[in-house]
């Protein structure tokens, strides 16, 4: 199924801090239904990033490159979007990942169950898995409800209760009004709206300063700072 979130929470593995510091050597690479080895295989090497022009090569010249990239190296690669089911096509594509050192991985997003068949999973999460915190449990499943299937609701509400692990804190996101405030069935503005009540006074100044700017502008930190008075 399309539009669950698969990519958002690859996303935020792709990008936390504590998953950088693990691995030697990143990728991330949108495969979609199109599925072409050299493409791929010329993507995740950009990805990795290579001084050297890629274009026109044929695969055994990317996949030696790549090779030498991840040579003993822990790598992460994240496959978005995969549909392709040709095990033949898989084979090739790994080839050059099998350089790399113990516990590197490649990550798949799929919404095709063949794909995931052939590959092999993990069990997927469950209300067992809430056995770390039973007294989050109800709390919690009552906030998913709140965010109405909505991927991006999910994900900003899950980043403002990932370091707060007590049941009245929980409870004070899931009761809180801000909920009430937009229209019927509007799960975004209110998951936004609650992240932003719930930053430090001094981040809320700079959140409101930027939005002074148009969509798409781009300007250097460095170059701005915000003087209390």
């Amino acid at each position: 199924m399309g539009g669950v979130g698969k990519t958002s929470l690859a996303q935020l593995v792709y990008n936390d801090k504590k998953v950088e510091d693990i691995f030697d050597v990143k990728a991330w690479v949108c495969v979609s239904e199109d599925f072409d080895v050299v493409r791929v295989t010329k993507a995740v090497l950009e990805s990795v990033g290579t001084s050297e022009n890629c274009d026109g090569k044929d695969l055994n010249w990317l996949q030696v490159k790549l090779k030498e990239k991840v040579q003993g190296k822990k790598f992460l690669v994240i496959m978005d979007d995969v549909w392709n089911e040709n095990y033949e096509g898989w084979t090739k594509l790994r080839a050059p990942f099998e350089a790399g050192a113990p516990g590197s991985r490649i990550l798949v997003t799929t919404r095709n169950h063949g794909v995931s068949s052939m590959m092999g999973t993990l069990n997927a999460l469950d209300a067992r898995d809430f056995s770390a915190f039973p007294d989050l449990k109800d709390i919690g499943e009552d906030i998913v409800k709140k965010c109405k299937g909505l991927p991006l609701a999910a994900t900003t509400i899950g980043g403002l209760l990932r370091t707060r692990r007590g049941p009245d804190e929980w409870k004070e996101v899931l009761h809180s009004r801000i909920w009430g405030t937009t229209e019927e069935g509007s799960g975004i503005i209110p998951a936004l709206m609650l992240s932003y009540h719930h930053l430090p006074s001094h981040l809320k100044r700079c959140f409101a300063y930027c939005s002074i700017f148009p969509k798409g502008y781009e300007f250097e930190s460095n170059n701005y700072s915000i003087m209390d008075g």
